[in-house]
Protein backbone atom coordinates (compact mmCIF):
# COMPACT_ATOMS: atom_id res chain seq x y z
CA UNK A 1 0.00 0.00 0.00
CA UNK A 2 2.37 2.59 -1.22
CA UNK A 3 -0.76 5.65 -0.59
CA UNK A 4 -0.79 4.39 2.96
CA UNK A 5 2.94 4.80 3.37
CA UNK A 6 2.74 8.41 1.68
CA UNK A 7 -0.02 9.60 4.27
CA UNK A 8 2.08 8.23 7.14
CA UNK A 9 5.55 10.54 5.59
CA UNK A 10 3.24 13.56 5.11
CA UNK A 11 1.33 13.52 8.50
CA UNK A 12 4.79 12.93 10.24
CA UNK A 13 6.68 15.86 8.51
CA UNK A 14 3.23 17.94 9.36
CA UNK A 15 3.63 16.89 13.41
CA UNK A 16 7.70 18.17 12.89
CA UNK A 17 6.41 21.22 11.23
CA UNK A 18 4.24 21.97 14.24
CA UNK A 19 6.74 20.99 16.47
CA UNK A 20 8.86 23.06 15.37
CA UNK A 21 6.97 26.18 14.38
CA UNK A 22 5.87 25.80 18.34
CA UNK A 23 9.89 25.31 19.16
CA UNK A 24 10.79 28.57 17.40
CA UNK A 25 7.43 30.23 19.02
CA UNK A 26 8.98 29.47 22.70
CA UNK A 27 12.48 30.28 21.52
CA UNK A 28 11.50 34.10 20.52
CA UNK A 29 9.23 34.30 23.63
CA UNK A 30 12.53 33.31 25.38
CA UNK A 31 14.39 36.23 23.58
CA UNK A 32 11.46 38.67 23.85
CA UNK A 33 11.75 38.21 27.84
CA UNK A 34 15.12 37.94 27.58
CA UNK A 35 15.65 41.25 26.19
CA UNK A 36 12.80 43.05 28.35
CA UNK A 37 14.08 41.52 31.15
CA UNK A 38 18.15 43.27 30.27
CA UNK A 39 16.33 46.42 29.34
CA UNK A 40 14.47 46.67 32.92
CA UNK A 41 17.79 45.59 34.97
CA UNK A 42 19.79 48.14 32.97
CA UNK A 43 17.54 50.93 34.03
CA UNK A 44 17.23 49.11 37.73
CA UNK A 45 20.82 48.63 38.02
CA UNK A 46 21.52 52.58 37.47
CA UNK A 47 19.90 53.18 40.50
CA UNK A 48 20.79 50.11 42.84
CA UNK A 49 22.98 48.12 44.60
CA UNK A 50 25.09 45.48 43.42
CA UNK A 51 22.87 42.95 44.77
CA UNK A 52 20.38 44.10 42.10
CA UNK A 53 23.44 42.75 39.74
CA UNK A 54 24.02 39.55 41.40
CA UNK A 55 20.72 38.99 40.79
CA UNK A 56 20.35 39.67 36.97
CA UNK A 57 23.52 37.66 36.84
CA UNK A 58 21.18 34.53 38.25
CA UNK A 59 18.44 35.30 35.67
CA UNK A 60 21.47 35.35 33.02
CA UNK A 61 23.01 32.09 33.71
CA UNK A 62 19.67 30.27 34.44
CA UNK A 63 19.15 31.27 30.82
CA UNK A 64 22.03 30.17 29.73
CA UNK A 65 21.00 27.06 31.26
CA UNK A 66 17.45 26.90 29.25
CA UNK A 67 19.35 27.50 25.74
CA UNK A 68 22.12 24.93 26.32
CA UNK A 69 19.43 22.29 27.18
CA UNK A 70 17.32 23.95 24.31
CA UNK A 71 20.52 23.42 22.27
CA UNK A 72 20.86 19.99 23.23
CA UNK A 73 17.68 18.89 22.30
CA UNK A 74 19.17 20.00 18.26
CA UNK A 75 16.30 22.75 18.96
CA UNK A 76 18.53 25.94 18.90
CA UNK A 77 21.94 26.82 17.27
CA UNK A 78 25.08 27.36 18.78
CA UNK A 79 24.75 30.72 17.99
CA UNK A 80 21.33 31.01 20.41
CA UNK A 81 23.64 30.11 23.02
CA UNK A 82 26.65 32.02 22.14
CA UNK A 83 24.04 35.00 22.55
CA UNK A 84 23.17 34.43 25.72
CA UNK A 85 27.06 33.48 26.95
CA UNK A 86 27.73 37.30 26.26
CA UNK A 87 25.09 38.35 27.83
CA UNK A 88 26.13 36.40 31.13
CA UNK A 89 29.62 37.99 30.28
CA UNK A 90 27.63 41.77 30.41
CA UNK A 91 26.33 40.56 33.68
CA UNK A 92 29.45 39.61 35.15
CA UNK A 93 30.72 43.11 34.15
CA UNK A 94 27.73 44.35 35.87
CA UNK A 95 28.55 42.73 39.11
CA UNK A 96 32.06 44.36 39.08
CA UNK A 97 31.10 48.16 38.05
CA UNK A 98 28.20 48.28 40.42
CA UNK A 99 30.27 47.13 43.76
CA UNK A 100 33.49 49.47 42.30
CA UNK A 101 30.67 52.24 42.38
CA UNK A 102 29.35 51.23 45.48
CA UNK A 103 32.92 51.16 46.90
CA UNK A 104 33.61 54.67 44.84
CA UNK A 105 30.64 56.34 46.65
CA UNK A 106 31.47 54.89 50.19
CA UNK A 107 34.74 56.35 49.75
CA UNK A 108 33.10 59.13 48.27
CA UNK A 109 31.38 59.66 51.90
CA UNK A 110 27.97 58.69 51.62
CA UNK A 111 25.44 59.98 54.32
CA UNK A 112 25.04 57.37 57.42
CA UNK A 113 21.41 55.77 56.30
CA UNK A 114 22.86 55.16 52.59
CA UNK A 115 26.75 54.18 54.22
CA UNK A 116 24.23 51.83 56.15
CA UNK A 117 22.72 49.59 53.62
CA UNK A 118 25.63 50.37 51.10
CA UNK A 119 28.09 48.68 53.47
CA UNK A 120 25.63 45.57 53.82
CA UNK A 121 25.69 45.31 49.87
CA UNK A 122 29.41 45.04 50.13
CA UNK A 123 29.39 42.54 52.59
CA UNK A 124 27.31 39.87 50.97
Amino acid sequence: MPGSSSSSDSSRSGANTLRRRFIRQKLFAIRNTHARTRAYHGVTLATKTPEVAREALKTAEADLKRAQTVRDAGLATEADVLAVQVHVAAMKEQVIRREADLQVALAAGLPAPVRGRAALAVAR
